[in-house]
């Protein structure tokens, strides 16, 4: 038999899912205290690759000071279509178990464990949407009526 051999990273890596985002729904999560002793959410993730075959992937929710795993947190719930239990301050285990919605992977390299995918971020339809947006001008239609155009059907003839 003929064989290319590969290192242990090479056959870690190539079972790597590409950066992007991909459907997943929450196998199974659980509450738990972080090391630092700051209440979180392990989740386990069943995330879909784009032939429809699924892998598992870790995430912690952790309730800690950090702007950004807040915001993660929010993505979380706003992805999920859990921002209802957000807003309440009742996020939890029982109410992540089955969720889902779309999260954004990508890789590292890590010194002990070598090269892996990690979850940036939680992603939605409504993210755009949602983000600060830009101050809007008027429409057109305000915009001639401020120039004293006025469209109308009723023309008397």
């Amino acid at each position: 038999m003929n064989i290319t051999p590969q290192s242990e990273d090479q056959l870690r890596a190539s079972m790597l899912l590409p950066d992007g985002d991909y459907p997943f729904e929450v196998a199974s999560a659980e509450d738990k205290i972080s090391s630092s002793n700051n209440e979180m959410i392990a989740l386990q993730l069943r995330v879909f690759k784009p032939d429809g075959a699924a892998r598992t992937q870790r995430d912690w929710l952790v309730n800690s000071p950090s702007a950004m795993m807040q915001m993660k947190i929010r993505h979380f719930a706003r992805s999920c279509g859990l921002m209802d239990q957000y807003n309440a301050g009742t996020l939890d285990s029982l109410t992540c178990q089955g969720a889902a919605g779309v999260v954004r992977i990508r890789s590292k390299n890590d010194e002990q464990y070598g090269p892996q995918n990690y979850v940036a971020d939680y992603v939605s339809e409504s993210e755009e949407a949602e983000a600060d947006p830009l101050p809007k001008g008027p429409t057109a239609a305000q915009t001639k009526a401020a120039n004293g155009v006025v469209e109308s059907d009723d023309v008397p003839f």
